[in-house]
Parts: C-alpha cells; sequence; structure tokens
C-alpha cells in the first residue's frame, strides 16, 4: 500500500509540474492587482523621467494561461516602464531573457535575482508578519533587482538611479539603505548561493515582472489532477492483482 501511495503522489506531483512550468516564450495574461509589502521612493528612468514617485517593493499578480489561473507575487524588473492595472498579453520566458525590449540582463543578473529571492523572500525579512519589516525588506529587495537588472544592461539608453526613500515611520529609509546593502554583501559573499525557480513576465509595451510559479494549480485543475492520479492508482492495482 505504501509503495502504492508512493507512486500516486509521484504522478500527482509529475502531473502538476508540468502545468506550473512555463514553456519559453509562452503566452499568458497578467493582471496587476495592487501591491503587498512595499515603500515609496523617488527614482531617475531614461524612459520616465527624472525623480519619479512610485512603489518599490512586491506586486500582487493575476497570470493565466488557457483555463489555468494563478493569484502570485512578485517583483519588476523593468524600471523603463510603467504597469497597467488592465489584463496584458505577456510571454512567459527565463529571466535572463528578460526585459527583452531593454535588454535583456546577462545571465549573472538573472542568477543574482533567483538567489536574492530565495534568500530574503520568507517569513524572517520581505514575507515578515511584521509590516515595517516586510516594508523595508521588500522595497530594499525591490531595489536591488532594479540595481541588479540595470547593471548588466549595456544600452545607453536605459538608465536608472535611486533618490530618495520615503520615510513614512521614523527610521523607515535608514532601513532599506540597511537592508540592501545586506542584500548587496550577500550576494558578493555567497556567489554560489540556492537559487528560486522563478519566471519573467515580459511585454513589449508594459513593465516586465518576476515571480515564482505556485507549485500546484488552484480551483478545478486540483480536481482534475487528483482525478487523473486516482485512475492511474486503480490502473496500477488491477494490474498487481492480474500479475
Amino acid at each position: 500500500m505504501t509503495h502504492k501511495i508512493t507512486i500516486l503522489w509521484s504522478l500527482l506531483i509529475g502531473v502538476s509540474a508540468l502545468a506550473t512550468i512555463p514553456l519559453q516564450a509562452t503566452p499568458v495574461t497578467v493582471t496587476e492587482d495592487g501591491l503587498g509589502a512595499s515603500d515609496g521612493v523617488s527614482v531617475d528612468s531614461s524612459t520616465l523621467g527624472s525623480n519619479l514617485n512610485t512603489s518599490a517593493g512586491i506586486i500582487n499578480l493575476t497570470v493565466t494561461q488557457g483555463t489555468q489561473t494563478s493569484n502570485v507575487i512578485g517583483f519588476c524588473v523593468d524600471p523603463w516602464n510603467f504597469s497597467s492595472s488592465s489584463p496584458l498579453t505577456y510571454n512567459a520566458v527565463p529571466v535572463a531573457s528578460a526585459p527583452q525590449t531593454e535588454g535583456p540582463m546577462t545571465a549573472a543578473a538573472a542568477v543574482q535575482i533567483e538567489q536574492l529571492w530565495a534568500q530574503y523572500m520568507t517569513p524572517a525579512f520581505a514575507l515578515s508578519s511584521t509590516t515595517a519589516t516586510a516594508d523595508a525588506w521588500a522595497a530594499a529587495l525591490q531595489l536591488q533587482i532594479w540595481q541588479t537588472v540595470a547593471g548588466s544592461i549595456t544600452n545607453p539608453a536605459y538608465t536608472y538611479s535611486l533618490n530618495s526613500v520615503d520615510n513614512s515611520y521614523p527610521g523607515e529609509a535608514a532601513a532599506v539603505a540597511a537592508d540592501q546593502a545586506a542584500m548587496a554583501a550577500f550576494l558578493v559573499s555567497n556567489p554560489d548561493a540556492v537559487t528560486a525557480n522563478l519566471v519573467a513576465l515580459d511585454s513589449p509595451t508594459a513593465q516586465d515582472f518576476v515571480y515564482a510559479p505556485v507549485a500546484v494549480p488552484e480551483g478545478g485543475s486540483v480536481a482534475a489532477l487528483v482525478a487523473l492520479g486516482m485512475l492511474g492508482l486503480l490502473a496500477l492495482n488491477k494490474k498487481l492483482r492480474l500479475a
């Protein structure tokens, strides 16, 4: 019986993995649903202008591929385009293939973003239950991602720099600066750090994102996977009885 259960879970995990790993340049529909943990910042962007007041932090996204819809969290990898609250068609691509219009970033930059995500998208940092802690680390992570991407793109038409971080509470700007400095030091000291499995969302006209695909599809897709797994188990049981 234990052997059958192991096989059943293997079937479920295998099918769910296939359902959540996008192919290169896979068309998806993306809707931005607002911000999670974040802070206000002022930045200079060569395409959007100087002293641009915006937010840096976690972005809530709805990603739809065919009949599968996932609510995920992500970060911007493109400080040269505005986002949109309307559903837009994107391509799901490897992180190193984004942002395609302005870059793309280097493979080394993509690895660093995946390392930063694995290290800091945890309850101790950007996903902390303490609002001030989560806001500071999430903002720092976004700023470090922008800096990493911009630093790897050699096209002089696309530049980015940070001006300031808002002080919504005492010490906020200093906390974000310290957190970003810690991230930069982490990358230098840990070149072989663990990486997260991330996917980039690329658009020629809107802001590009990076996110971690959900492990198991939601809603009806889960039922379909369970049903498929049960069918596999029944077939295995029948075969074992006939043997």
